[in-house]
């Protein structure tokens, strides 16, 4: 329940809304930021894609003169660089602000969007995030009624479930 101190959740926020100006490739779309998660669209506009060096228009991956380990390394503008570089700015916000507790899970959970579509069911999802967090089981003030979803996924498979 980091995000509900309002040290922690001013950086989380404030990164967030940076992320452009340090990749230009991306552009932000729907987000939120719940007491327990963040939730957004990132929108890349670059062929660097989500994956480490995980080309998406059948070029091979190259090695760079001056960098002998970059086709084990993470290409810049890819998902994984993008997420790594603020989770790390926020992390050190947070220390700086004497919250030292802060800590992030590990990894993240993605998932391309493909069509407008997608991305509008997507945003929807997004947007009834803080409505349906009453019924979080992560939520330690939950009523946790039984007809509540087991997590988030749940929903989240039947938004998927509902494009197919």
């Amino acid at each position: 329940m980091f995000f509900n101190d309002p040290v922690i959740r001013a950086p989380v926020e404030a990164c967030w809304r940076a992320i452009p100006q340090h990749a230009q490739v991306i552009e932000l779309d729907e987000w939120v930021i719940m007491p327990n998660h963040l939730r957004g669209i990132l929108v890349i506009h670059d062929r660097g894609g989500v994956g480490p060096n995980a080309p998406t228009k059948g070029a091979p991956a190259r090695r760079e003169p001056d960098h002998p380990f970059s086709l084990l390394s993470p290409m810049r503008n890819t998902l994984p660089v993008i997420v790594r570089t603020y989770k790390a700015a926020v992390t050190a916000a947070c220390r700086e602000a004497g919250r030292s507790q802060f800590a992030w899970q590990r990894g993240y959970y993605e998932h391309v969007v493909r069509d407008e579509r997608a991305r509008d069911a997507v945003r929807r999802y997004i947007r009834q995030n803080p409505l349906r967090w009453s019924l979080d089981r992560d939520n330690p003030y939950s009523a946790r009624c039984a007809a509540a979803p087991a997590n988030d996924m749940d929903y989240w498979e039947e938004v998927v479930e509902a494009l197919q």
